[in-house]
């Protein structure tokens, strides 16, 4: 059995009204598809990023205006734009296959469909017995359907796990961010693609010779060089951008399924590249930016910065290419967004996180207070954290700064709608500021005053102290609250 992944159906999808179906790629405009239904959230996402590469691909809009046609565009014409693909997109069979290596080689490694996941424990993980946060031996057999898909996102999200072994393009466990305008499917994935040209056959890695990473000897004697690709962002970028391939595999077929998978090192070194799903930093040592990997089990509000709303000029974070040219889009719409990504831990999976952050439509001077609030409640953690650990010791696994942003994502969720919609930032700074006290106070007094009676004198006037610190923070008239005051903009208050 052969799978083409533009004319054969593979893609499983629920639809508005609950039904699970099957689809081609080019039936994604269909207004009744809810989301891609794999039954992993990491395949779904990887989906999301295969549709909007393939979208590109196909008919990537020149300029706003081509954009705005391809919103209304007519299952014809998707049809059309994506068949002119279908030769890259042969999972098996002869030729050049998706997301394979161009040469059919017979040896390599062979690894089990495992090892496509990056949850799964590895080759040493085993022979150690180690494997208790990975887990071995889950998959046995792929479909082709799931292999594909497998495939891409092994390709996609590629860690660092062995010599040779190459990483996926913005590195292992990237954040994706993407922003969902509203309920309509195919609105969500045109959202998300770039402006640039649609590709040539050519332009996918898989269609010509893997330019390998090995080290080869230069003619003149001197070191060994390795060679490395870097692909270019804006309207010159390629479609290799979204289908980056670092790894040279060829997938093992029995029957109608996928059994395995061969391996060869050095494919293809990624280098400096940047992804326009992917949010980026300034690297500190390199002063270069490089696409944003996840580190947290949740994305909280004190991880908006440079990720859900623009970060102050010049602190070399920056968002997503698409988060950048939504408004222009989309002017004057909130919209949801997706953000997601595997939190790896070196070549180690630790979870996989997903997260919908409201985007809010705000002026340059409102997000300006908004980065404010949530530097405000960055150093209002640090205070608490002061407080409790003067005054006890901190019980074990309590988290404070987590607990604090937990608690107040929703307020600061409210006070964004609000001052989208005109509220005064003298107000919405203000009760930003009574939010962060209450708060505060509550988690102090709920760390301290357990067992207040049996607790050592010492320890007793310790934690009336702490509080006592801790509260004059928030005092209106004290100079302790002073900078706290400016940066949410309230008006100076003066003492009775």
């Amino acid at each position: 059995m052969a799978l083409n992944l533009i004319l054969d159906p593979w893609i499983p999808v629920v639809m508005t009204t609950g039904r699970r179906r099957v689809i081609r790629p080019d039936e994604i405009s269909n207004d009744k598809i809810q989301s891609v239904d794999w039954h992993r959230e990491d395949l779904n996402i990887a989906c999301l990023e295969f549709l909007i590469g393939l979208s590109f691909a196909a008919m990537a809009p020149a300029d706003l205006e081509t954009w705005e046609d391809g919103l209304e565009v007519e299952p014809e014409e998707l049809r059309s734009a994506f068949k002119r693909l279908a030769p890259a997109f042969n999972l098996t069979g002869a030729g050049p296959l998706f997301c394979q290596d161009y040469s059919e080689f017979a040896d390599g490694v062979s690894l089990q469909t495992d090892a496509l996941f990056p949850d799964s424990a590895g080759e040493k993980t085993i022979r150690d017995n180690k494997d208790v946060m990975v887990r071995r031996h889950r998959y046995g057999d792929l479909s082709l359907p799931e292999a594909a898909m497998a495939l891409f996102t092994f390709q996609s999200y590629a860690p660092a796990n062995g010599a040779g072994k190459r990483v996926g393009l913005r590195g292992g466990g990237p954040m994706v961010t993407l922003v969902v305008p509203g309920d309509n499917f195919w609105e969500m994935i045109w959202a998300n693609v770039p402006y640039g040209k649609p590709a040539a056959l050519n332009d996918f890695p898989w269609m010509r010779p893997t330019v390998s990473s090995k080290r080869q000897g230069p003619e003149d004697g001197g070191k060994p060089v390795s060679e490395s690709v870097t692909l270019p962002l804006g309207h010159e970028m390629t479609a290799e951008t979204f289908f980056a391939m670092p790894r040279r595999v060829r997938l093992t077929c029995q029957d109608e399924n996928i059994i395995g998978f061969r391996e060869q090192t050095f494919g293809t070194n990624y280098v400096g590249c940047l992804h326009p799903l992917t949010p980026n930093f300034t690297d500190k040592t390199t002063k270069n930016l490089v696409p944003m990997k996840v580190n947290v089990t949740r994305l909280g509000y004190d991880n908006w910065i440079g990720t859900i709303i623009p970060a102050e000029q010049g602190t070399g974070r920056e968002r997503a290419l698409t988060f950048r040219t939504f408004q222009e889009r989309f002017p004057g719409q909130r919209a949801s967004t997706l953000v997601a990504g595997w939190n790896m831990n070196k070549a180690s999976a630790v979870n996989f996180m997903t997260s919908h952050p409201v985007l809010h439509i705000l002026t340059k001077r409102d997000q300006v207070l908004l980065r404010a609030m949530i530097e405000a409640a960055e150093t209002i953690t640090g205070h608490i954290y002061r407080a409790i650990k003067d005054a006890m010791d901190i019980p074990s696994g309590m988290r404070i700064e987590k607990e604090f942003y937990d608690r107040t994502e929703a307020a600061l969720d409210r006070l964004c709608a609000e001052l989208a919609h005109g509220k005064s930032r003298h107000n919405i700074g203000t009760a930003w500021f009574y939010e962060m006290r209450k708060t505060a106070l509550l988690i102090f007094d709920e760390v301290t005053l357990p067992c207040m009676t049996r607790r050592d004198p010492k320890v007793i006037t310790n934690i009336i102290k702490g509080r006592r610190s801790l509260t004059d923070r928030f005092n209106i008239v004290s100079k302790s609250s002073a900078s706290l005051r400016a940066m949410l903009e309230m008006e100076e208050a003066k003492a009775a």
